[in-house]
């Protein structure tokens, strides 16, 4: 029977690629997140997938690196992306009607981090014995704090992404447009890391509202003048909505 190769193709080195892949696409959403329905769906993808490998590896892969575990982790493949998918989400569809879409983020934020651990906690016995054994007693089945928080954030991250952008890119209605004046802008800074402006109430929101605008469309925007808000229904049921200097209206959100 072939023994597996442990240098070049072992773990160690299948893991680092994992990592570099899900670090890959955290940089892909932040900074060039085109096409977005492709980008979405691949970060909507990478958790499961660390999760299934992270149970079929056998013990050889973990998603939580401790100190009493030899085995190289994946976790950025889940919580890169996970994380990303929600920031993404909340940059790209600002949604009015956030409630019921948050309690659904919330529970999917729960299952996220019950597979996570559940996934973790199956691999627990696998751990090298000799290491386990000068450990007193329980030890090696404790997450760390940090790793669980770190599943929290993303897990409700991941949720909010999920809803919001599939409420967003399955959205097929025509959409409703709106003009509402821009009374401030706000170019990024050392305390404001994004461009935003301020827009005057319009349609459903009935107050004055800062909103953070891409640095591409950013210039087109100027106090006074107005911006050109298309209101969709959303597919699943959620308003949402986009901004576009009214120079660019013409271009579908």
């Amino acid at each position: 029977m072939a023994t597996p190769v442990r240098g070049l193709y072992g773990p160690a080195a299948t893991a680092f690629v994992l990592q570099a892949i899900g670090i890959g696409l955290t940089f892909w959403a932040v900074f060039h997140p085109e096409p977005a329905w492709l980008c979405g769906v691949t970060l909507a993808l990478a958790p499961p997938v660390a999760f299934g490998l992270v149970a079929a590896s056998g013990g050889r892969l973990s998603l939580n690196s401790r100190r009493d575990n030899d085995r190289p982790d994946i976790v950025m493949l889940c919580l890169g992306p996970a994380l990303a998918l929600g920031v993404r989400a909340m940059i790209d569809y600002t949604v009015v009607d956030w409630r019921p879409p948050l309690t659904w983020a919330a529970g999917i934020g729960a299952l996220f981090v019950a597979a996570a651990l559940a996934v973790d906690s199956r691999e627990i016995p696998s751990l090298n014995r000799r290491s386990a054994a000068r450990l007193p007693e329980g030890l090696p089945r404790l997450p760390r704090v940090t790793f669980v928080v770190g599943l929290v954030m993303a897990g409700l991250a991941y949720g909010w992404g999920l809803c919001a952008g599939a409420n967003a890119l399955l959205d097929v209605a025509p959409a409703v447009r709106f003009t509402p004046p821009v009374l401030s802008v706000r170019p990024s800074s050392r305390l404001h890391r994004s461009n935003a402006i301020t827009l005057a109430p319009w349609g459903p929101v009935r107050r004055t509202q800062d909103i953070d605008v891409s640095e591409a469309t950013f210039g087109g925007f100027a106090v006074g003048a107005p911006a050109c808000v298309a209101l969709r229904p959303g597919a699943l049921g959620y308003r949402w909505y986009k901004v576009r200097p009214c120079g660019a209206a013409s271009t579908t959100p």
